[in-house]
């Protein structure tokens, strides 16, 4: 049995961003594949006409100082948010393509990496819409509806939210936590050792995306012998994707939002319950209102989408790359729904950049598929939820999640653990407690209907996959 009386990761630091790389990089000896065009081994999409795409770092080699800029023949004007952060961080996603590029023996390593340049490169970056423009800093687009994302202030986002505001897009929410810059990752993996060194965890080889399952000290002790911020020495275990919310910290104030409860309710409500020979219910989706995400260099998610189709992530410590892709048709699901974790955008994702203690809404209802990555070692907590004003939308896609299981991993199992949380809806409606988006009565009586269809319809999906 292994001894978890010391402490094999408390003296641990963690380098800056790419320090343990940039050496490798630059060396004279080493050999990569070039910036990927067409015909070469890793093969580059065409650029999206409407998205920001970086070609070159002129702009942003300028400004990386200075949050003012000067064009020729023009006046003074401030930088966007979207330019700032380019400023920031277009150097860390150019060094990861450049360590994405490089050969590799292996075949399953180069596909791995072609899935995650076609993510990538070239950087096709998320415009933004922001709110309010003298705190953020200023929207790259005209119009909320031409933004690849929103960034909003908490106080912004709370007028949005109280209004009843439908969120269509991915949401970036800028919000002041009291205990920002208090999560340190190697006191976290410390964390683990001590109090979890018997609980199972699956851990991702960031080379070919590839899972095994170890115990938490067996994990700690591999961590202790690595180096944290090098893409290749931590490839073996470069990220955890099942472990609880464990860090217990501060949660964004959207979870506080009568709207934004509908998820946890139920779950209370399922927990509550009592079966027909007299023990208490238990449900593993409680599990998804509260997890953590802990990544090092080179780490990659694979292609997803929520399984509850709706979640929010904080960034508690370092930095993490989410490539999103929206507005997906048809044909992008069916390919989804065979590929999987496989799945390419085909010139679709867009970034965006997490900092520390940015908070990240996938609003409930959105139909999307991400991709993250981790320039550096990074800690992230988050959870599912559910939206009032969302439930139709909501019920559409936990209907395509049943309908085209394959991609999930544990389908049975979830199946089975979604069935007590559809009929605590259908319950909770019941009691009328469904409110839904400011309407007319007529209006609300039809969406009220159109609930009712989509559970029945659900529950029956559901029942038939068993």
């Amino acid at each position: 049995m292994l001894q978890t009386t010391s402490h094999p990761v408390a003296d641990r630091t963690i380098i800056t961003p790419y320090e343990a790389t940039a050496t490798t990089i630059g060396s004279e000896n080493a050999q990569y594949l070039p910036i990927p065009n067409s015909g070469d081994i890793i093969e580059r999409a065409s650029v999206a006409e409407d998205a920001p795409y970086v070609d070159d770092s002129g702009l942003v080699s300028q400004t990386r100082l200075n949050p003012y800029f000067l064009e020729v023949g023009s006046p003074l004007r401030q930088l966007t948010l979207l330019q700032t952060l380019q400023a920031r961080h277009i150097d860390s996603v150019r060094r990861l393509v450049e360590d994405l590029g490089r050969p590799h023996v292996s075949e399953d390593v180069v596909h791995h990496r072609r899935l995650q340049l076609n993510w990538l490169h070239p950087q096709r970056w998320a415009r933004i819409y922001a709110e309010p423009e003298h705190r953020l800093g200023t929207s790259c687009v005209k119009s909320p509806d031409d933004a690849d994302v929103w960034y909003l202030s908490w106080e912004a986002f709370r007028i949005y939210a109280e209004s009843g505001h439908i969120f269509r897009r991915p949401v970036v929410i800028k919000q002041e936590f009291q205990d920002s810059g208090t999560y340190d990752i190697v006191d976290y993996v410390d964390m683990l050792w001590q109090r979890f060194p018997e609980q199972q965890v699956d851990v991702q080889n960031s080379m070919t995306g590839a899972c095994s399952s170890m115990s938490l000290a067996e994990y700690c002790l591999a961590v202790a012998d690595v180096g944290l911020s090098s893409a290749d020495a931590a490839a073996a275990i470069s990220s955890v994707t099942n472990l609880r919310r464990l860090a217990r910290a501060d949660e964004p104030l959207l979870s506080r939002l009568p709207r934004f409860r509908l998820l946890s309710t139920l779950a209370d409500r399922v927990t509550g319950s009592v079966g027909r020979n007299g023990h208490l219910i238990m449900n593993d989706i409680q599990g998804c209102l509260g997890f953590n995400l802990l990544s090092f260099a080179g780490a990659f998610s694979g292609s997803y989408v929520d399984p509850l189709v709706g979640s929010w992530v904080r960034c508690l410590s370092g930095l993490q790359i989410a490539a999103v892709a929206t507005d997906l048709d048809a044909e992008d699901w069916r390919r989804f729904s065979e590929e999987g974790r496989g799945w390419s955008p085909r010139d679709q994702g867009r970034l965006v950049v997490l900092e520390q203690d940015d908070v990240l809404l996938m609003p409930p209802g959105l139909r999307a598929v991400r991709a993250t990555f981790a320039p550096e070692p990074c800690l992230m907590e988050g959870g599912m939820l559910w939206d009032e004003c969302s439930i139709p939308e909501i019920l559409e896609g936990l209907q395509w999640v049943v309908d085209n299981r394959a991609y999930t991993d544990d389908s049975i199992h979830f199946i089975i653990q979604l069935l007590p949380f559809i009929d605590a809806l259908e319950k909770w409606l019941d009691d009328e407690n469904y409110v839904g988006r400011p309407s007319s009565q007529a209006t609300t009586t039809a969406r009220y209907q159109t609930v009712k269809d989509g559970i029945r319809s659900l529950r029956a999906s559901l029942r038939l996959s068993l």
